[in-house]
């Protein structure tokens, strides 16, 4: 019999998943969806019980919770097993503020859908994003993706999201977290390399490096981007001043905001950025540390069932 572990994260969505997951679990049962669960109590405690799992030849890992639950997890199968011939597959029953990986694969968040995915047993590979960084201790670090990560303003939006209670949804919680920091945030001044090309150096606000398409709750950040072509598409949002961030921000939603002259898209493998001033760095809704730093995409790594 195939094993499953569900991972519940119970202070996501607002700690609303820690009161769901008894009706969800017994929903499941009902389904004939048999399945261990183990609750994390602190950040990151799901890379841990990740690897426990793959260690523990689960065939399945259930991510309940938000996109920086999936991350986590992630990170623990990569950690366990590497991810040359990844064995255990990821499920998602996305109960986050924003939930953003789930728009670009398509799929429900609705736990009737979720038993459909998880008896159907569809498999889609998707790439792996390697960043390598500075923690804020000034160790080297390294963090794999699957969605989104970007350096400058974005990062430092997502620590302020991060550090609310998040009881509003995941739109408007990113919006207002945007108008706060938009405040006293300054553009830095950086250099920007792609597959060892110089491409930009100055002034900018942000660099979205994308492998799915929204980030935000429902920002449409990365149109051209998907999840198993063994690309990464950039967005470089140039010397913006407040207003014009803001008002490209609205138009971001449906994809709109390629047009405007200080934003341009791109696409490579690799990517680096420096700078003389350190800019925070955020990868699937989690802040984790500065750069300097490297993103590197491999091909079609991760299996999940869509």
């Amino acid at each position: 019999m195939q094993k499953l572990l569900a991972i519940v994260n119970p202070v996501s969505a607002g700690s609303k998943t820690e009161k769901k997951w008894p009706k969800y679990k017994k929903i499941f049962l009902n389904n004939n969806i048999n399945l261990d669960e183990q609750f994390t109590t602190h950040p990151e405690h799901a890379i841990k019980i990740a690897a426990e799992a793959v260690k523990n030849s689960y065939d399945y890992i259930m991510a309940v919770g938000g996109d920086g639950t999936v991350n986590e997890i992630v990170n623990g199968i990569i950690m366990a097993d590497g991810f040359d011939n990844i064995k255990t597959k990821l499920i998602i029953f996305a109960q986050g503020t924003g939930s953003d990986l789930i728009r670009s694969l398509n799929i429900s968040s609705e736990i009737n859908e979720v038993i459909e995915i998880i008896k159907r047993k569809e498999v889609k590979y998707l790439d792996l994003v390697k960043a390598e960084y500075l923690a804020r201790s000034g160790e080297e670090k390294t963090r794999y993706f699957i969605n989104v990560g970007d350096c400058g303003l974005g990062a430092e939006v997502v620590y302020r999201v991060n550090k609310s209670k998040k009881i509003i949804g995941g739109s408007f919680s990113y919006l207002l977290a945007v108008f706060t920091t938009l405040v006293k945030y300054k553009n830095k001044s950086a250099e920007l390399k792609l597959d060892g090309k110089i491409v930009f150096s100055g002034n900018l606000s942000n660099v979205i490096i994308a492998n799915g398409k929204y980030f935000g709750g429902g920002i449409k950040v990365a149109p051209q981007a998907k999840l198993d072509n063994g690309k990464l598409n950039i967005i470089l949002l140039k010397d913006f001043n407040k207003l014009s961030i803001a008002y490209n921000l609205f138009k971001a939603y449906d994809g709109e905001h390629l047009g405007h002259p200080l934003v341009e898209s791109l696409t490579a493998e690799n990517i680096e950025i420096s700078a003389e001033e350190k800019i925070a760095i955020e990868v699937d809704g989690e802040t984790v540390g500065t750069s300097p730093v490297r993103f590197s995409v491999y091909k079609q790594k991760m299996p999940i069932l869509v």
